[in-house]
């Protein structure tokens, strides 16, 4: 269990970092996305007990379905690793478009 989630803590890392890249903070998303993962994990309070509005958000991160895996010793963890690759290929369009304009002048804007 614990590769995969190291493996989805890096992809959202990735994620974080591809889209705020170009920002004046580039620890801003990762910021976010820290704080939100403890709350949408299930690590706080087990996500059956959440209102369905949240419950709707904590399924949009791959860490609610290992999370209950070690809590209940069941869960669909492929669904985790659909999110998790959701998540990659938002990365890589984040990245390919803050790149392109990197390769056009030729250097970073810091």
């Amino acid at each position: 269990m614990l590769p995969l989630l190291c493996i989805y803590g890096c992809v959202l890392g990735f994620v974080s970092w591809a889209i705020s890249w170009q920002m004046n903070d580039p620890y801003f998303l990762e910021n976010i996305f820290s704080s939100l993962a403890q709350l949408v994990s299930g690590v706080l309070v087990v996500i059956s007990a959440y209102p369905e509005w949240l419950k709707e958000i904590a399924l949009l991160f791959p860490f609610a379905e290992p999370v209950t895996y070690i809590k209940t010793g069941s869960a669909n963890l492929m669904y985790s690793a659909l999110i998790t690759f959701i998540w990659l290929i938002i990365g890589i369009l984040a990245y390919i478009s803050q790149i392109k304009p990197v390769l056009a002048k030729g250097k970073h804007h810091y």
